[in-house]
């Protein structure tokens, strides 16, 4: 990615002079060395710097005034050497402050970038009535499945969970996803706070079991290769979208885990086909589940909305952007952009491809709705459902998902079960960019674009709450039990 590159003779040879300082005891436990203070200083202010160029409006849910006032307390800290530990947590901490779930640092990036040669403890979690539950697949070697999880290599597991909870995102008020999603970094943060051995190492963790006992265990790490074969085994087995038919409930279910498809055309055959399997078997319920999706292309969320919108409402998404060095037109290859500009020309002047070229036409630093849409223009669908709809959310259903459940709840079109999700029924941030920080190399996310779903560009903080909260119980957790299916079954 590009950088911002202020006096770059001087600054490579600063940069220079640092990495050969630092980067020869990256092999130890990088997370304890000490950094020059000058080179975390200069990455903080790239942060910034980038974060303000390149989103639309960072200060929806902080002032710019107190998020600056963090900085500047930043870089008095940072006047010293410190540990990399301390530049990652605090500055993780400081872009938490803005609240937006587009905005931050990857655990896994960091992991990847510092620690691929070493073994990584690998494991699931679930976190009920604040106590820790071991989830993991059958392939991966943790804990049996349900017992409580108290202490990795001595490390408390709410301690654990708090350290997770700084890099953890949120978009406005969701604090409950946040502590959602916080859950899903507790794997890779023991990583990063431990060194385990390169060839695979035992990690001894203590736990309890469904009897109240108390135990001790020796889990299994996982070396990079044995990583890969994992990583490649779940990808293959991954399912972008699937649904079921219980004919004699009279009940379909269409799981969405993601927005962004592998495949475009196969994700709207399964929709397709979801729905007419719908027709065929005298369906009279169906729930929606997305838990754990977290987004996408609006256009996926839109080809859905017209299988179940049975008022004929307008429906408005506004775009905002600002035109930077970072947003999708100036991180085009060559090739690409001179493809892009001959094909758009050749549009009819109202299409979104001359909208979005009329938005690449202008200055760097412009700040502009690139597009508003009333009711979109897809077709209406032959086995439009008409009946009775459930949508089932959770923490970690993130920015599209979001923009779907603010349209289902604003439009009443059926029960919201499950948990609040990551973002408000007034829309959320998007199109994140990775931008690479000169120094610590480690790659940072912003947003490039603001969604709306109303046309005043109206902006609250609550999340979208469920109509019907559900969560897990312990015992429910134990044996597999799905209470939002619970639920859905046990309606008359």
């Amino acid at each position: 990615m590009k950088c911002f590159t202020i006096l770059i003779i001087l600054l490579c040879i600063t940069s220079a002079n640092g990495h050969s300082q630092f980067y020869e005891f990256a092999d130890k436990d990088f997370c304890l060395e000490p950094v020059e203070g000058k080179l975390l200083q200069h990455d903080l202010t790239q942060i910034r710097k980038t974060i303000i160029a390149a989103h639309p409006d960072p200060f929806i849910y902080r002032s710019k005034a107190a998020w600056d006032s963090s900085y500047v307390e930043l870089l008095h800290y940072f006047k010293r050497p410190r540990t990399m530990f301390d530049f990652i947590s605090k500055t993780a901490s400081w872009l938490g402050e803005l609240k937006d779930s587009h905005v931050g640092m990857d655990i896994d990036q960091i992991l990847e970038l510092y620690k691929e040669d070493n073994s990584w403890l690998i494991f699931k979690l679930a976190r009920i009535e604040g106590k820790f539950y071991a989830a993991s697949d059958a392939e991966i070697e943790f804990l049996p499945f349900g017992n409580e999880l108290l202490e990795i290599n001595s490390m408390p597991v709410d301690s654990l969970f708090n350290q997770a909870m700084i890099f953890s995102l949120e978009e406005g008020a969701s604090f409950e996803a946040r502590q959602k999603y916080a859950v899903t970094l507790m794997s890779p943060l023991i990583n990063l706070l431990n060194s385990f051995d390169s060839e695979g190492e035992k990690i001894l963790v203590k736990h309890c079991n469904p009897k109240g006992d108390t135990l001790f265990s020796y889990v299994k790490t996982y070396t990079s290769k044995d990583r890969r074969k994992m990583e490649w085994r779940n990808y293959t087995k991954m399912q972008d979208i699937e649904y079921t038919i219980d004919s004699s409930q009279g009940t379909g279910t269409l799981k969405i885990s993601t927005f962004l498809p592998r495949s475009k055309r196969a994700f709207e055959e399964k929709v397709d086909s979801f729905f007419d399997s719908v027709a065929k078997c005298d369906v009279s319920k169906i729930l929606i589940d997305l838990r754990w999706n977290r987004g996408g292309y609006f256009e996926q969320v839109e080809y859905l909305y017209n299988y179940i919108d049975t008022i004929s409402t307008k429906r408005t998404k506004t775009y905002v952007s600002k035109r930077s060095e970072f947003d999708g037109f100036s991180t085009m290859t060559w090739f690409s952009k001179l493809f892009y500009l001959s094909y758009a020309k050749t549009q009819k002047s109202n299409s979104k491809t001359r909208q979005n070229y009329s938005f690449y036409k202008l200055p760097l630093g412009t700040l502009d709705t690139i597009r508003e849409t009333n009711q979109f223009d897809q077709a209406i669908r032959e086995n439009k459902y008409l009946g009775t709809c459930f949508l089932a959310m959770n923490g970690v259903s993130i920015s599209a998902s979001v923009d779907f459940a603010s349209w289902f709840k604003e439009s009443k079109r059926g029960l919201i079960l499950g948990e609040q999700c990551m973002g408000p029924l007034t829309g959320t941030c998007g199109n994140p960019v990775l931008f690479d920080l000169k120094n610590t190399r480690i790659s940072v996310a912003t947003s490039t674009m603001r969604s709306y779903t109303n046309s005043k560009l109206k902006v609250e903080s609550d999340p979208i709450f469920p109509d019907v909260p559900i969560k897990y119980s312990v015992t429910e957790f134990r044996i597999k039990r799905d209470p939002i299916m619970e639920y859905i079954k046990n309606l008359k």
